[in-house]
Formats: C-alpha cells, structure tokens, sequence
C-alpha cells in the first residue's frame, strides 16, 4: 500500500465515522427523551435500544481512532485511550488489561488500536491482551484458548517482504504495516498456539 493510498484510506475512514457518530447521538438523545416521558421500570425493549447504541457509539469512535487520520503533534492521554477501547471491547469476548503509561502521540496510539484489532483477529474465541506502553515500544500480549492466525499475517507486521491478498475484515494488517513502515520499523514477537506477543513503535 502506497503512503498515497494510506492517507486516502486514513480520510475516508475518518469522514465515514464522523457522518455516522452525529446520527447516532441523535437517536441515543431521542431515546432518552422517551426514557424520560415514562414511568420507571424503563421497558426492556427501549433499554436494548439504548444499550446498542451506546455500544455502536463507542465502536466507531474506537475506529475512527484505529482507521482515520492521525494527525502530526496531537497527543492524547493514556486514559482517554484506555477508555475508548474499554468501550469497543465493553459486552464482548475479548478482555483487556491496560496498563497505565505517559501520553503519547495520537500516531502512535492508532497504531496500538491497529494492533489490537489484529490480535482481535487472531483469537476467535476470544481471550486476554494486556498493553503496556514504556513511552517508546508498546507491548501487547494476547492470551486465548486457541490462536489463529495464519502465518502470512503474522509476516505482514513482522517480516520486510510480504506478499498476502486481504479481505475486508484483515484491512487492519495491512494499516498497521504501513504506520510501522513509514515509521521506526516493523513489529517483533512470537506467536504460539495459545499466545502471541507484539512489540510496536
């Protein structure tokens, strides 16, 4: 993927999120308004609705983080970032353990979001990721009862020379190489049947 390409990709993610996130707050405003008007209990029916757009809510601001554009000098606080991952993974099967560290460049940060949509990826029953960042090196470690994750993947993030045809749903392999590309270089680790670590710039 070109550096041309990657900006086009990093725009029209960030101009798909920001059209969505604007609906969805006229809805989950509308639906407290009803939840207002009525007696309590509020009915469960009503309270789905609520819940499903909080989550939709949450996901896309996680993903206009992870696929939209990053712009140079914005930073952002280790515990907006933890918040906003808590919530794209809040009702799920995947458990995170973020450790605190220092605020980092919001470049840096997509790249972490990035990396746990890949690991994401590879542990389809779900699982366990801790992140820690040293300030200069996130460190991810992804725990589940099966990891799968072919090894063409793995090389994308790993290794200089790759050649791997994506569908839609592996995009993020191929962000992810490009930010590390046009950065301090490739990923390290190891990936075993049971877990996979990633260290990142």
């Amino acid at each position: 993927m070109s550096a041309t390409t990657h900006a086009l990709t990093a725009m029209i993610a960030s101009r798909i999120c920001h059209d969505l996130i604007s609906p969805l707050g006229a809805i989950s405003n509308g639906v407290e308004l009803l939840q207002l008007t009525m007696a309590p209990p509020v009915p469960p029916e009503l309270q789905l609705i609520a819940d499903s757009i909080r989550s939709a809510n949450a996901r896309v601001l996680f993903l206009r983080l992870a696929f939209g554009v990053a712009g140079e000098g914005q930073s952002m606080g280790q515990g907006e970032l933890a918040a906003l991952v808590r919530g794209w993974t809040e009702g799920g099967r995947l458990q995170i353990d973020w450790q605190p560290g220092p605020p980092c460049s919001r470049l840096r940060a997509r790249r972490a979001c990035l990396a746990l949509l890949c690991l994401e990826a590879a542990l389809p029953q779900g699982g366990e990721i801790r992140v820690r960042d040293d300030g200069g090196l996130w460190h991810l470690r992804a725990r589940g009862r099966r990891v799968a994750l072919p090894p063409a993947l793995w090389e994308m993030l790993t290794e200089p020379q790759c050649s791997v045809e994506l569908s839609p749903g592996r995009i993020q392999f191929a962000l992810l190489r490009g930010d590390l590309l046009e950065g301090d270089g490739l990923a390290t680790g190891k990936i075993s049947e049971d877990e996979i670590v990633l260290n990142l710039p």
